[in-house]
């Protein structure tokens, strides 16, 4: 058995040479990607994209107090499921038995000790006096009913006891006092008097009247009363565009009425021609360079998380060199970068 073995397991000197070369060959593939790793220059991972959404993710999540402590907000962190909410104990109201002793009264004249001898509770019977001391009168059975705390099965018990004295109320019969403005007759002999007009106070507030003839606004500059003017132009959408273009800084296109909240676009198409911006010298500019979050959440195109961002990102990578460098911003999106290009300044 171990000839046999040796046999095969005997090499010539050419099969030893051949089987170290073949060896030589699988160490050498094998080690190939090694040297290869070792040799090649390592490329940079850029991660100023991944970087910037981790800033608009915190400016979410994060806000500083008046100390200067970092409070994590979220709002849906406030929300509590409602099978999590603590069911407030209801305590039972303990309500007085009350043992009602009839006897014929009048509510408008019973004094404190005769409404707590037909059984009423103190606490009821002061709130009736107090009704009647501040000029209350009862005219009919069923206004007992406004009593507060009086139940209705404690009126139920009383109804048939009270006798209300019947006020004779006494008409007189008045002359007809003539109208304001038309003269009195008088009877023969006597001189006519006329009553003078009465001057009304509160007169109705007069609006700006809308002419037929076409007119052009300066949406620039126009006052709320010049916006008037314009036909489909009320008050309140001329008070709005008013408020509008000052939170704005001004307007720089026309278009821009269209975004005043209620007028909506066949509004604004069909006062289109009555608008004209000459230009937009007038514009209130905002320092991006220094201007806080606050400064920036203040611009009806910017919301708090994306001005936040803003300002995260210029305390990172210090001031703006151009206004195209907010474009790094992931959270600032190009249309509106464009539309707040007008607003922005470098200082």
């Amino acid at each position: 058995m171990k000839e046999t073995l040796g046999e095969y397991l005997h090499f010539t000197p050419t099969e030893k040479r051949g089987f170290i070369f073949f060896l030589g060959i699988l160490v050498l593939v094998f080690s190939l990607p090694f040297f290869y790793s070792f040799f090649q220059e390592k490329p940079t991972l850029d991660t100023s994209e991944f970087e910037a959404e981790i800033e608009v993710w915190e400016a979410g999540l994060i806000q500083e107090d008046s100390t200067g402590r970092k409070k994590y907000f979220n709002k849906n962190w406030d929300y509590e499921p409602s099978y999590k909410k603590k069911k407030k104990s209801r305590k039972k109201k303990n309500y007085q038995e009350v043992n009602i002793n009839g006897f014929p009264f009048d509510p408008n004249k019973a004094s404190l000790a005769e409404l707590k001898n037909l059984g009423l509770p103190e606490k009821v019977a002061s709130t009736l006096l107090s009704f009647r001391n501040k000029g209350g009168k009862f005219y009919k059975k069923e206004d007992l009913k406004k009593i507060y705390g009086l139940k209705k099965e404690w009126y139920d018990d009383l109804e048939p006891f009270i006798q209300i004295e019947n006020q004779a109320i006494s008409k007189t019969n008045k002359a007809k006092e003539p109208t304001a403005g038309v003269e009195k007759k008088e009877e023969p002999g006597q001189e006519p008097t006329s009553i003078p007009k009465e001057n009304n106070s509160t007169k109705k507030k007069e609006y700006p009247k809308k002419n037929d003839e076409p007119v052009v606004v300066d949406i620039g500059s126009a006052s709320a009363e010049e916006f008037q003017k314009i036909r489909g132009i009320g008050p309140s959408f001329s008070k709005r565009i008013v408020k509008y273009r000052t939170s704005l800084g001004g307007f720089t296109d026309l278009s821009q009425i269209s975004e005043v909240y209620g007028l909506h676009d066949s509004i604004y198409q069909k006062i289109k021609p009555s608008l004209k911006l000459p230009g937009t010298s007038q514009i209130k500019k905002i320092p991006i360079n220094s201007a806080s979050a606050d400064d920036l959440k203040a611009h009806p195109y910017l919301k708090w998380k994306t001005a936040n961002a803003i300002v995260k990102y210029r305390e990172k990578h210090g001031s703006f060199k151009s206004l195209d460098d907010l474009g790094k911003i992931y959270a600032l999106s190009p249309e509106v970068l464009t539309k707040l290009k007008p607003y922005l300044e470098l200082e």
